[in-house]
């Protein structure tokens, strides 16, 4: 196992995971997204299908990051895909709108963390897209690479959906109370 091999296959298995995640919760529930795709104005009625395509693109799109020799065009396809969704965000965001992106499923609102995060992504797509572009001196990560990329993206996901359910939900937040609703 080289150490490039290693780290782009982990960087390659952290976008398969996101997009993999994102695409299954859209084929889960394609209304959530498609009522998302009216709220940033890309559909003008509510079309359950579009969900439900958007969906199988993600997930088509994870299965080619993690099944390619090299990843070099499913990662371009991946900053793209990832750019337009950010785009979109920073331009819903900065004419003061908030409403559930239906990302990773129900619950996650647009916010400037959604911005900031994607973007981490389009780096980290655009850095492998960097690293196996054609005639560079990158040699194909070999199966143990690809697996264990896939399992430290697997890793990475939970973390970050488990960072979008913490401020989804807001476990932590302390309430104080007036002196009206004290007991005693």
């Amino acid at each position: 196992m080289s150490t490039t091999g290693v780290v782009v296959a982990t960087a390659t298995g952290t976008l398969a995971a996101m997009f993999a995640t994102s695409g299954v919760s859209k084929l889960r529930r394609p209304f959530d997204s498609a009522l998302a795709m009216v709220r940033f104005g890309v559909l003008r009625r509510i079309r359950p299908a579009a969900g439900r395509a958007l969906g199988a693109v993600e997930l088509l799109l994870a299965v080619a990051l993690v099944a390619a020799p090299e990843p070099f065009v499913a990662t371009l396809a991946a900053a793209g895909v990832l750019a337009v969704f950010t785009a979109l965000v920073a331009w819903a965001l900065a004419h003061g709108r908030s409403f559930e992106c239906a990302c990773f499923g129900a619950g996650e609102r647009i916010s400037w963390i959604t911005v900031a995060r994607n973007i981490a992504f389009i780096a980290l797509a655009a850095a492998v897209a960097l690293a196996t572009a054609p005639g560079g001196a990158f040699v194909a990560a070999g199966l143990g690479d690809r697996a264990l990329g896939v399992l430290v993206g697997a890793l990475v996901m939970c973390a970050v959906a488990l960072v979008s359910v913490l401020v989804t939900l807001n476990p932590f937040a302390t309430r104080i109370e007036t002196a009206g609703d004290v007991d005693g």
